[in-house]
């Protein structure tokens, strides 16, 4: 699935910039939590404001609340990283 055609959902690093990408259609499992975690809004709804940081993307993936994440932005991606790795091997997280 590693390809140009993957759409993909935007990480962004708090408070401005992007870490990189993952698979949006790994990222649309989390629907249910994402709506929780930000007030109704789909993950799709989320990638059309932008994305969602590191930390928020790591709560949304574990079905933990946003403000649970004690990890730093770094630490975060690379966790999430790592859930997207197990979950599709050889996908490259970009950029």
């Amino acid at each position: 699935m590693d390809d140009e055609a993957t759409p993909l959902f935007r990480i962004m690093k708090e408070p401005t910039g992007t870490l990189g990408y993952v698979p949006l259609w790994w990222m649309r499992q989390f629907d249910s939590q994402a709506r929780r975690n930000h007030c109704g809004q789909s993950i799709d709804r989320l990638l059309q404001r932008g994305g969602l940081s590191a930390r928020e993307a790591i709560a949304v993936a574990t079905g933990r609340p946003w403000y649970s994440v004690e990890s730093t932005e770094s630490a975060a991606w690379e966790e999430l990283k790592a859930l997207v790795q197990t979950a599709s091997p050889g996908w490259k997280c970009g950029p």
